[in-house]
């Protein structure tokens, strides 16, 4: 007879949910931690991003602002564009740029297309336990950003600048 009261204990302690919450969650706080770590790093690819793209397309556009005042300025453009390109870089990381000027003749008017290219390595945080189990040797990722600028002759003879069109794109 004793054996029947031990046998419905064991049942109840099976059956029982008492501190189930506490193991979930302590099976769970690591998965969540990781995947704050992961939201901060992405964010931060993101903010360096905009930034970039944001330099990108100020470059491009004093780029062809100097075109448009004198159309064969190019390599004043260029060191015009790299100024833009170190005022608004961040102190921490390197921005590599690389500039092209071309002239298009399209529908018998000679146009300048102006394309900036940016890249910029973001060091990661919270991804190296990932990256280290895909065996990868990277300590950081390189974003890029790319802009457009077409210095066009208007009627009058002078020349404007019209940023991001399609025209002055590979």
């Amino acid at each position: 007879m004793e054996a029947v009261p031990l046998i419905r204990y064991i049942k109840k302690l099976i059956s029982s949910q008492r501190g189930a919450f506490f193991v979930m969650t302590a099976m769970l706080l690591p998965l969540i931690v990781a995947c704050g770590g992961v939201a901060i790093d992405i964010g931060n690819f993101y903010s360096h991003y905009a930034r970039l793209q944001n330099t990108a397309d100020a470059s491009a556009m004093a780029c062809a602002k100097v075109l448009a005042k004198d159309y064969d300025a190019e390599d004043k453009a260029i060191h015009t564009a790299d100024d833009y390109k170190q005022r608004n870089e961040d102190s921490k990381n390197q921005v590599r740029m690389e500039s092209e000027i071309k002239t298009v003749t399209e529908k018998g008017v000679e146009l300048k297309a102006v394309k900036i290219e940016l890249y910029e390595d973001v060091p990661y945080y919270f991804l190296k336990p990932l990256i280290s189990l895909l065996n990868l040797d990277e300590k950081f990722i390189t974003l890029y950003a790319t802009a457009y600028c077409t210095v066009v002759p208007d009627d009058s003879g002078s020349k404007i600048w019209v940023p991001g069109t399609e025209g002055s794109r590979d």
